[in-house]
């Protein structure tokens, strides 16, 4: 099980010296054999070929996989697909570069269908997935991207080095839904004739403006101030997504793996804004300690060069599940180094930097809703798995490391949260609940297939709570580049500070059971800019 495999490609005119692939393994998803081809100088464009497959893949029986129909159940899961390019002059190679694509001519293997995401006409990478309803495996050989290198500025005759991302995504497909359960979660959103009690489920109906006032029609919220506060009276624009249109969200948080991938192609003044250490051989990146902190793997080499030469980074859990006075053997991405393991100590600027570098975004508390409640009937109280309760001893895990570590028995309603003595210090891989026959309380998975929504790491939504910053979100997608300090530089979304993002979900360490609930807003305001154990995030892409 894959997330990502690395090819670098060296090519001088039409002499190709291809690499020896560097691996890297994940949640099923595997991108290889990665060629460029068919060149035309005349059109400055470059075929990017690649096989692609991953497991578990789905497209909902009567649903058209072919486009936004307005279908509430037009539902499947793809993988976005996305490449860097790295020039070689003077002696040294450049930095890595997001490859602009063009919007149309690339090659479907059959079976697929390719679409291109775009930001201002311009492909920063394309979905692909099934071309009609099933459920299995992908495999899919020889499939092209077309990269306008021309656009880019880049020589015909350069000597380059590309990689390909990849990433596993779900289509949220158009259609009304409701924000609230009809329950008592702190902070819920509710109509606005609500006075006490039970609140009133809000139907989210269009992308249009919604006005945020305590008056019956309206969006509102239980709570006018702290961190689970809707904020003041005010209006919640157009531009601001609000889940009713299509949007595409990662299937499971960020990786381990995928946040060393990003690290390995930064400078090294943005590799040391993404971290917290960068320079002490040996220790982990992201908890600044010596020893693994809850589950935590990502690590320094055992050497680490002068600035501005670039750290390489890699993951070392070796199948740890203690936070102190353990380590790994040294030895980077091994078969159990926990490269799936979602990544956590992410701060919101590490979060929104890796959304920018691979053309995504984050998404709203209204996507967060709609994406695990569905177009369902509201029910009060109700986890992200649908059910009002979850199982009151979670079992013990497969926690080796591995791409394989799994549940060792089935449950309902499966949660990593601080609930009982078996849980666990840290995060688990994603779609650690996943097996082939599996309930969705099971899985612990949202309505479209989304895993590990309540609890695990907390979700990092821009927060309806606050009118200077995250209600102007307009959902402005990532360029595929950071500025020189390694930040996101899309101007509306929240910055460093974190002002206008809050938490969603709970996490593995959050507790209580409360906290975990759907429409749960305890800290959906709350800012924190800091780094924390429990602090990771997926992102979304609008669908075009």
């Amino acid at each position: 099980m894959r997330i990502r495999e690395y090819f670098s490609i060296f090519l001088f005119a039409l002499t190709f010296l291809a690499m020896a692939p560097a691996v890297a393994f994940g949640n099923n998803l595997d991108i290889a054999n990665i060629s460029l081809e068919s060149q035309s100088t005349g059109n400055g464009t470059w075929d990017i070929e690649f096989d692609i497959s991953w497991d578990n893949s789905w497209c909902e029986s009567g649903a058209q996989c072919n486009g936004d129909a307005g279908n509430a159940t037009n539902n499947w899961d793809a993988a976005w697909v996305f490449a860097k390019y790295s020039v070689y002059s003077g002696g040294v190679w450049g930095p890595w570069t997001h490859c602009k694509l063009k919007t149309s001519g690339h090659t479907e293997p059959s079976g697929s269908q390719i679409d291109t995401g775009t930001t201002d006409g311009v492909g920063m990478g394309v979905f692909i997935y099934r071309d009609g309803a099933g459920t299995g495996s992908n495999n899919w050989d020889n499939a092209r991207i077309v990269w306008h290198y021309d656009a880019d500025s880049v020589a015909d005759d350069a000597l380059l080095k590309v990689q390909v991302f990849g990433v596993e995504m779900v289509h949220v497909p158009e259609g009304s839904f409701y924000v609230g359960s009809g329950g008592t979660e702190s902070g819920s959103f509710t109509d606005g004739s609500w006075v006490s009690g039970a609140t009133i489920p809000f139907q989210i109906t269009s992308e249009g403006a919604i006005t945020i006032a305590a008056s019956v029609g309206n969006l509102w919220g239980t709570s006018t101030s702290g961190n689970n506060t809707i904020g003041g009276a005010g209006t919640l624009p157009a531009a601001f997504p609000k889940g009713f249109a299509p949007f595409y969200m990662m299937k499971y948080e960020v990786t381990q793996k995928q946040y060393v991938d990003f690290l390995n192609t930064l400078t090294r003044d943005q590799q040391e804004a993404r971290v917290a250490d960068h320079a002490t051989n040996s220790y982990y990146s992201m908890s600044g300690t010596e020893y693994v902190n809850y589950r935590s793997g990502i690590r320094n080499p055992a050497s680490i060069p002068a600035a501005p030469g670039v750290v390489t980074f890699g993951c070392d859990l070796d199948g740890i599940t203690t936070h102190n006075d353990t380590k790994g053997d040294g030895t980077f991405n091994e078969s159990n180094d926990g490269q799936w393991v979602a990544a956590n100590y992410l701060s919101w600027a590490d979060l929104a930097a890796y959304a920018d570098w691979a053309a995504l975004r984050p998404f709203t508390e209204l996507e967060y809703e709609k994406a695990a409640r569905g177009p369902d009937s509201p029910s009060a109280n109700v986890y992200a798995w649908g059910s009002a309760s979850f199982d009151g001893d979670c079992p013990s895990y497969g926690l080796s490391g591995t791409t394989s570590g799994q549940a060792d028995e089935d449950v309902d309603d499966n949660c990593n949260l601080n609930h009982t003595s078996n849980t666990v210090d840290g995060p688990y891989r994603g779609g650690i609940y996943a097996k082939a026959a599996t309930t969705r309380a099971q899985a612990g998975a949202g309505y479209y297939g989304i895993m590990e929504f309540s609890g695990n790491l907390y979700e990092r939504p821009v927060s309806v709570g606050e009118a200077t910053v995250g209600r102007l979100f307009d959902g402005t997608h990532g360029n595929g580049a950071l500025t020189a300090a390694g930040a996101a530089d899309a101007s509306t979304w929240p910055g460093t500070t974190a002002t206008g993002s809050g938490r969603r979900g709970g996490s593995w360490k959050s507790g209580p059971p409360v906290g975990y609930r759907l429409s749960y807003r305890g800290l959906a305001a709350g800012v924190d800019s800091t780094r924390s154990s429990d602090y990771g995030g997926r992102l979304c892409r609008t669908s075009e």
